[in-house]
């Protein structure tokens, strides 16, 4: 948590500013079951931007771009839930980069995500 709240332009530890706030855009997603073709446990990698707006209504100087990161999905009683059971930790992937152009990324499993715009 430390490092996310340094990589946004917060002190260590303590609550978001008053007034900031945050936006995330998803590029494009890679998600994969690790509990074979029943899928009730699924890896899914997102590759995102993310935006920050301060409390006066000024933009974010240095947005995260391109950033990727995965998390690991349970599904318990009736929805998807997050989960770091050892089992599941240790069968994770790793794909290659996304890149929106790439037949690489495309054939890996990634999937870009279309906004209405």
């Amino acid at each position: 948590m430390r490092t996310l709240r340094e990589n946004a332009g917060l002190p260590p530890s303590g609550g978001t500013p008053a007034g900031i706030t945050f936006s995330t855009t998803v590029n494009a997603v890679r998600a994969t079951s690790l509990t074979g073709t029943e899928g009730k446990v699924v890896q899914v990698w997102i590759n995102y931007d993310r935006y920050a707006t301060q409390a006066d209504g000024s933009p974010d100087d240095e947005p995260l771009k391109d950033e990727t990161t995965d998390l690991l999905l349970k599904w318990q009683n009736g929805a998807w839930r997050i989960t770091n059971e050892p089992e599941y930790l240790e069968k994770r992937s790793f794909p290659r980069a996304y890149f929106p152009d790439s037949n690489v990324s495309w054939a890996d499993g990634w999937q870009q995500v279309r906004h209405a715009g």
